[in-house]
């Protein structure tokens, strides 16, 4: 959570203006999620996700696309 404090847009996912705050609690975890997945599997070169759609509180994130690229010379 603090890392999501850190972002230039954290005031908007808070809810700006009005707007409702999104699920930071799915945000982090999708994020931790991400990095257990990295650590596991040292194979793996690059992940790009992208978009990350973060819902309204309570409501979840998921990923529109993703790729994920491995090392081609890992004996994984």
């Amino acid at each position: 959570m603090a890392m999501i404090d850190r972002l230039r847009g954290a005031r908007l996912l808070k809810g700006y203006r009005g707007s409702a705050p999104s699920d930071l609690r799915a945000l982090s975890e999708a994020i931790q999620a991400l990095g257990r997945i990295a650590v596991e599997r040292p194979d793996i070169r690059e992940i790009d996700v992208n978009p990350l759609v973060v819902l309204p509180e309570g409501h979840g994130a998921y990923a529109l696309d993703a790729l994920i690229v491995l090392d081609r010379n890992s004996a994984i």
